[in-house]
């Protein structure tokens, strides 16, 4: 099960209680390296390998959504260590 249809949003995860502080960080980490992965490609002209919003990314920008995306993983990181 990837982490995009474990979680729905970056939030969602940093506020899941049920996992262990440096589990969440470490998943959220992880989260941000599939993304980043996405926006290398595309950069390179690749097509952005199809997630759980597939059918949005064929109405929305891939490179705007995933931007974002990697925007939101990097606050939800912050909430979790501080």
């Amino acid at each position: 099960m990837s982490i995009e249809t474990e979680h729905n949003t970056p939030n969602e995860l940093a506020n899941d209680a049920t996992i262990p502080t440096n589990e969440r960080v470490e998943r959220l980490q992880n989260w941000a390296a599939i993304v980043q992965r996405r926006l290398d490609s595309a950069n390179e002209g690749m097509i952005p390998e199809a997630g759980p919003d597939a059918a949005e990314r064929e109405t929305a920008d891939p490179l705007s959504r995933d931007a974002e995306l990697l925007r939101e993983i990097e606050k939800a990181i912050e909430q979790v260590e501080q």
